[in-house]
């Protein structure tokens, strides 16, 4: 058959994909005979630059103008939302990090939200939940004069992340850089404890203090931080041990559908929970004595989209397409906005806890955004993807809710370039907090490929090459520095690709690519690292 026609057909295929955008996991196999570009780096590039680009407008033009604040809703201009502008600050450095956005542009909004902030209400340095425009606190639920530490910390994240961006010497970066310090030394995390436990809202005008943080949850954050804070201010180690982890925090050997969870509960309920505190901190690199933290938040992403391929009652009409339970508005029969997950289940779906996933289930998540690009014209608007959809009867929320809508393009960036990762992690109040909570300096990485994970349903890691570097990637660790090599076979024990690679002792990512092999397929991929110690894994590439 001639190149020509190979390419016809191979193009013909795509675009049936395309159209469909759903496939059966259990019908990948061994008969493909032409090569499906579906999910090519250069399909995904263009896809995650539109999205990225769409939801960091949202924190651009559909900002609140003057303070530079997130609005909480689309719909409502004048509700401005602490936590999510600090994830919005993560989101202007992306912006600007992708040309997007100009850096004087940048710098110029956050520097608006900072001096917003020094003038805003204030609760012992804590920020509310929510503000007018006026700095004058706007009431969530009945907190009339309350500040947050969840949301202050969130906003700090953010804040921190900008000062290791933005580190230039213009009047405005350095006015970012030192008010950023200011609240750093005025926040009293420790005003948040009453009896040994530290608590999420203390009411000012009651002298009232509301909902214990205690773990696992999506709080995380406040901890690292509040551990790390200057001593007058610092929530101590032994809060952290006895209210954080005092509570059958862990549940070591349990496993659901076969993927460890060590931590939460058994199905690890909405996604958010292994996003929000991940946006900046980078799970890779976090272990402690009960948890190695990658595992806890890959496993809780793939349990949470096999209740929904595999688990879900059939009339949700869920797909490998369209999965994805976390705390969202609904739309439809169901406009409600629920915590949802395997156990709260009513069948709608929110963009944002597949896409938010793509640093843990890349090619999962990629099924949702093509899904979502190609066959939801109306879920996706100006702001890219709106806050739910219900593949039942194909209703859709068309809002947006501002802290659904910040990390999917922080943790499409992470996945993409572990930009975020790699500013808030090397700051240090947040290095000082982590080792605080007892994470070990280095994980204790299992030798081979110690960032995948088998999907239990089918055997196979699915495996698809980076929109930027058009490569297939898996991380590999070894004790051992020296040349190695990297072999993949077919289910016929036939050996169809080969490359020597050279390893450094410790962690490494190792790629590969040569357009004859078949995508599609079912393949084991062994790496032999400079001690002749060889490791397999069965893969699908896409």
């Amino acid at each position: 058959m001639s190149k020509m026609i190979l390419n016809i057909a191979a193009a013909l295929f795509s675009a049936l994909m395309l159209c469909n955008c759903v496939e059966d996991e259990s019908t990948i196999g061994d008969t493909t005979t032409i090569n499906d570009n579906t999910y090519s780096p250069l399909a995904m590039k263009s896809l995650m630059n539109e999205q990225q680009q769409k939801v960091v407008n949202y924190f651009v033009k559909g900002a609140n103008q003057a303070t530079g604040m997130a609005c909480n809703s689309s719909t409502d201009k004048t509700t401005l939302t602490t936590g999510a502008s600090g994830m919005g600050v993560m989101n202007l450095i992306i912006g600007t990090e992708r040309g997007w956005i100009s850096r004087e542009d940048a710098t110029n909004q956050i520097l608006k939200i900072v001096r917003f902030l020094k003038k805003a209400d204030r609760f012992k340095g804590t920020w509310a939940h929510w503000y007018k425009p006026d700095g004058k606190i706007t009431p969530f639920g009945d907190q009339k004069e309350a500040g947050e530490i969840v949301e202050t910390a969130f906003m700090m994240g953010g804040l921190l992340t900008a000062c290791e961006y933005f580190t230039g010497d213009s009047e405005a970066e350095k006015e970012i850089r030192r008010t950023t310090q200011e609240f750093w030394e005025s926040i009293e995390w420790n005003h948040f404890i009453k009896d040994g436990k530290l608590y999420w809202i203390w009411h000012q005008d009651e002298n009232r203090y509301e909902l214990p943080l205690v773990g696992w949850n999506e709080t995380l954050l406040v901890y690292i931080l509040a551990m790390a804070a200057p001593d007058n201010h610092k929530v101590p180690t032994d809060i952290y041990k006895n209210c954080w982890q005092g509570y059958n925090f862990a549940s070591p050997n349990r496993k659901t559908y076969g993927y460890p969870l060590p931590l939460g509960s058994e199905y690890g309920g909405p996604l958010f929970l292994s996003q929000y505190s991940f946006l900046g901190l980078d799970p890779r690199l976090m272990e402690d004595e009960y948890a190695y933290y990658w595992t806890q938040n890959l496993s809780h992403t793939l349990i949470n989209r096999h209740y929904c391929v595999y688990e879900a009652p059939a009339a949700h009409k869920y797909s490998v397409s369209d999965w994805g339970l976390t705390a969202c508005g609904g739309c439809g029969e169901h406009p409600e906005y629920l915590s949802r997950d395997p156990q709260s289940d009513d069948g709608i779906i929110a963009p944002t806890a597949a896409i938010s996933a793509f640093p843990f289930t890349p090619f999962y998540s990629a099924q949702v955004l093509m899904n979502l690009s190609k066959n939801y014209p109306k879920l996706n608007g100006n702001y890219g993807f709106s806050i739910s959809y219900c593949p039942a009867d194909k209703s859709v929320g068309t809002d947006y809710l501002a802290m659904e809508h910040a990390p999917m393009a922080i943790m499409m960036e992470n996945y993409r370039s572990g930009l975020i990762w790699k500013l808030l992690m090397k700051n240090e109040y947040v290095q000082k907090g982590l080792q605080l909570a007892g994470m070990k300096a280095v994980p204790d990485y299992t030798p081979g490929f110690y960032l995948a994970m088998v999907n239990t349903a089918t055997g196979v890691y699915d495996m698809m090459r980076h929109p930027d570097r058009e490569k297939y990637e898996i991380d590999f660790y070894t004790k051992a520095s020296g040349n190695g090599q990297l072999v993949l076979t077919n289910a016929q024990n036939e050996k169809i690709y080969h490359t020597d690679i050279e390893l450094t002792a410790g962690t490494n990512v190792v790629s590969f690519f040569d357009n004859s092999i078949l995508r599609g397929k079912k393949y084991t991929l062994t790496v032999t690292d400079g001690a002749n110690q060889s490791y397999s894994i069965p893969v699908t590439l896409r």
